[in-house]
């Protein structure tokens, strides 16, 4: 019998030079989800490609060494979010709703969210020139998720109690 394996979907970093100003290490520390997707080819033949899932992020912080997070854009990074999301919450939930949505997304629909995020500058190259770094960011709120989640997974360390 032929050992065969079921893929339904593979995670790949970044595309070299898609956050320019960001450092390749942060770069790679996230994955894009893209998933199975049969189809015909030209002949009529069942084949499968793959096509992104902007619903799944891989965020893998195993190459990432802690010293390469500057806390200080990071800060700014909030700034900037938390100015677009105070004067445009609008078209921050349009944005969301196109990349979540059920239906396929299209270069046509990620290209009209990168041009509304950018008008609100909130682009890689946007957090850079105020001296942020998005990723900085993202990372941060990663590490702050990870440990509140991990706390309620462990039975025994229920006693611990919240900081006043």
């Amino acid at each position: 019998m032929e050992n065969r394996k079921n893929v339904t979907e593979l995670f790949f970093p970044l595309p070299k030079g898609s956050l320019p100003p960001a450092e390749e290490r942060l770069v790679n520390t996230l994955r894009m989800c893209f998933d199975a997707a049969p189809y015909l080819d030209k002949d009529g033949k069942l084949d499968v490609g793959y096509k992104l899932n902007s619903k799944k992020l891989l965020i893998n912080l195993s190459g990432l060494n802690v010293d390469d997070i500057k806390l200080d854009r990071a800060a700014k990074d909030c700034d900037l979010l938390r100015s677009a999301i105070s004067q445009n919450p609008e078209k921050i939930k349009e944005v969301a709703k196109l990349l979540l949505s059920d239906e396929e997304l299209s270069h046509e629909k990620l290209d009209h969210a990168y041009r509304t995020l950018s008008s609100l500058k909130l682009t890689e190259d946007s957090s850079s020139a105020a001296s942020g770094g998005i990723l900085f960011l993202a990372i941060v709120a990663v590490a702050v998720i990870i440990a509140v989640a991990a706390r309620s997974c462990n039975p025994n360390d229920r006693h611990i109690e919240e900081s006043p």
